[in-house]
């Protein structure tokens, strides 16, 4: 990790705010404290900010973008899955522009075979956002059936699916050294960060 600003986005209240974080924290974080801030702080993080896109003039393209032959083949799955359970819902972990969502709905809508409800679980203000809005472009009878939740519902009985999500999922950084494990931190180095010496267990 270099000393430049632009780590999280270049964003100076971004910035301040894992320089601070590091600050309170005698030194350091983990990687998975800064990556949380650097996606999803609130009106700040990549994520939180509004600032993702997901199509060809965006940052990346997911496969729900680049065809609606993806939610139709998973929405086969998922009916084949339901059908075997007798019955259930489908939640989406991390839906992004909420296009799966739409187009899986509305392919299994078309066969009869919507699933009782679509749980969207999405951590982002500004993704919920896009997500109803595209969604209520395809008609109540798709909107009425999605909910939104911050986490995994408890007890669902159903089908998940996450979607290119464990990258955008905080994680803590390790390296091998010597046979021991030792966990990357992150340290503030002037303006911008750097990895933080560790000792190895």
């Amino acid at each position: 990790m270099s000393a430049k600003s632009d780590e999280v986005g270049g964003d100076p209240k971004l910035v301040a705010l894992v320089h601070a974080a590091i600050e309170e924290a005698g030194g350091d974080i983990s990687f998975a404290d800064y990556m949380e801030m650097a996606l999803y702080a609130p009106d700040l993080g990549y994520y939180a900010a509004g600032a993702a896109r997901f199509d060809a003039a965006g940052d990346f393209v997911t496969a729900p973008e680049s065809s609606p032959e993806f939610a139709h083949c998973l929405g086969r799955a998922a009916d084949e899955v339901l059908t075997a359970l007798g019955g259930g819902d489908v939640c989406e972990v991390g839906a992004g522009s909420g296009r799966l969502a739409a187009e899986l709905l509305e392919s299994l809508a078309a066969a009869g075979r919507a699933p009782r409800r679509y749980v969207i679980v999405e951590r982002s203000a500004a993704l919920r956002r896009r997500q109803r809005a595209l969604l209520a472009s395809r008609g109540e009878g798709i909107l009425s059936r999605v909910v939104w939740r911050d986490a995994l519902p408890k007890g669902m009985r159903g089908v998940v699916l996450a979607n290119e999500v464990l990258d955008a999922m905080p994680a803590h950084r390790f390296r091998l050294e010597r046979g021991a494990l030792c966990e990357c931190r992150v340290a503030s180095d002037g303006p911008g960060f750097r990895w933080a010496e560790v000792d190895c267990a």
